[in-house]
């Protein structure tokens, strides 16, 4: 109990060396702690997260032991990170009807869904999440994204995506991405002025956003 103790206290103050000396120290006395094992998986995904096979060993043999909701989680996202979608989904959706409010699960599971490119399977996940958080600015970037990529035309939920990434361009104005996305939303809603004011924040903010058919807008406007 004392090495488990130690451990934690290590870990959560971020101070690794020491959390992995009782870590270690603890796996000589038992080696099917789950509290220990649990810090162990939790320590590998943060330090050695590219050491893939030995990550998902010690998060698996925790869950043998314990299947914990806060370790599957912590799981997925490891998962996520290393762009094992389906795996990520998987583990999310066994804690999901338990935990259908936890912001971080909704996330996990949209990210997963939209980065598999089941934009329209992540698309209630990014619904959830703004009613959780309705003012966090990412959670508003990501349901406006997707969106944006499932609009074929400019129709009511094009016209709620597009007033969604201007609020979380008013919230986070230093994001690149969603100034860009502000600018394709008001290029393709026909409102080319809007259009070159994100376009250019974007561009002020991250030189290497580009896009054609903005470019062409901008040069054409440069000539008025």
């Amino acid at each position: 109990l004392l090495y488990t103790f130690l451990a934690q206290s290590y870990f959560y103050t971020d101070n690794n060396p020491k959390a992995l000396f009782y870590i270690k120290e603890g796996m000589r006395y038992d080696s099917t702690s789950f509290e220990i094992l649990k810090v162990y998986a939790f320590l590998l995904s943060k330090i050695e997260p590219e050491k893939t096979i030995k990550v998902n060993y010690y998060f698996n043999k925790a869950l043998k032991v314990q299947f914990a909701d806060e370790l599957a989680l912590v799981y997925g996202e490891y998962l996520h990170n290393q762009k094992k979608y389906k795996e990520a989904i998987d583990l999310g959706l066994k804690i999901y009807s338990r935990n259908s409010t936890n912001i971080a699960l909704n996330q996990l599971l949209g990210n997963a869904y939209c980065d598999a490119g089941k934009l329209q399977l992540g698309k209630p996940y990014f619904e959830k999440l703004n009613i959780l958080a309705p003012d966090n600015d990412t959670a508003m970037y990501n349901l406006a994204q997707c969106i944006f990529v499932s609009s074929k035309t400019v129709d009511e939920d094009f016209v709620r995506g597009a007033k969604l990434i201007k609020r979380s361009v008013d919230k986070n104005p230093n994001n690149p991405y969603a100034n860009f996305l502000a600018a394709l939303y008001f290029y393709k809603g026909n409102n080319p002025s809007e259009a070159i004011k994100y376009y250019q924040a974007s561009k002020k903010i991250n030189k290497n956003i580009s896009d054609p058919k903005l470019e062409e807008l901008l040069k054409k406007n440069s000539f008025k």
